[in-house]
């Protein structure tokens, strides 16, 4: 008799999401012939693959290009991993690879990888003379992502205020419209450089699943306010 291998073959998956917000995928595992199916149970589990061995622990972290950026989890009775990035990492980390095997014991591997960005945050500032209002960048200038049509802007907010309105004493009043645009109004006696505000954006998007995902960005406002300053002139007069 003659005996055919069958082989089974993975297809690697992707996901994107934003900043700090967990992502998960599962890599396709397809059997070489119908009769020998992909077999995953507690005796045969899905495991991660490091260095090019199987193991069994069912979490690991997620590196780039060295570094610990997060970690990923792994689903043994599925093949489902978990990536929970830092909150401060953006980009993409080194694929998680998956094995999985068949009826026959013949193992397949794939890999998930996952995509994560911001919002490129912009701070700002502007200068103005004393008792002038001054203005900053729109929500949509700061916020570059907002540019793609799979993110949506939830609200604006100053320095986590819920009524978008922050008032300094000494300094003068902040507040934020719609557009994402703050308005400075210094008292009258203010010059100078204050702290500024935080500027804060929620948004919103959809994952490659279908859920409803947040996430949550700020930037910095800062004006500056120059004196004014009256100047007298001296007149003289004279007379018989």
């Amino acid at each position: 008799p003659t005996v055919t291998p069958v082989v089974p073959e993975g297809t690697s998956v992707t996901s994107k999401g934003l900043q700090g917000v967990v992502q998960e995928g599962t890599p396709v595992f397809t059997a070489g012939d119908d009769t020998v199916p992909i077999t995953i149970s507690q005796e045969q589990p899905a495991q991660f693959v490091v260095d090019g061995v199987a193991i069994s622990a069912k979490e690991i972290p997620a590196t780039q290009s060295g570094k610990e950026i997060g970690t990923y989890q792994i689903d043994p009775s599925t093949g489902r991993v978990t990536f929970q990035p830092h909150h401060e990492f953006l980009g993409t980390p080194d694929p998680a690879r998956v094995q999985v095997k068949d009826q026959n014991g013949t193992p397949a591997t794939a890999t998930y990888t996952p995509s994560v960005y911001g919002l490129d945050a912009k701070d700002d500032t502007s200068t103005g003379k004393q008792g002038q209002v001054q203005t900053s960048i729109s929500g949509i200038e700061r916020f570059s992502r907002l540019h793609d049509p799979d993110v949506r802007l939830s609200y604006y907010s100053l320095n986590g205020s819920s009524d978008g309105k922050v008032t300094v004493e000494g300094v003068g009043t902040y507040s934020i419209d719609l557009t994402g645009v703050v308005t400075f109004t210094p008292l009258p006696s203010f010059t100078g450089t204050p702290e500024g505000v935080t500027v804060q954006a929620g948004v919103v998007q959809f994952d490659d699943e279908g859920n409803l995902v947040h996430g949550f960005y700020e930037a910095h406002y800062r004006p500056t306010v120059t004196p004014v300053v009256p100047e007298g002139t001296s007149v003289t007069s004279k007379g018989l």
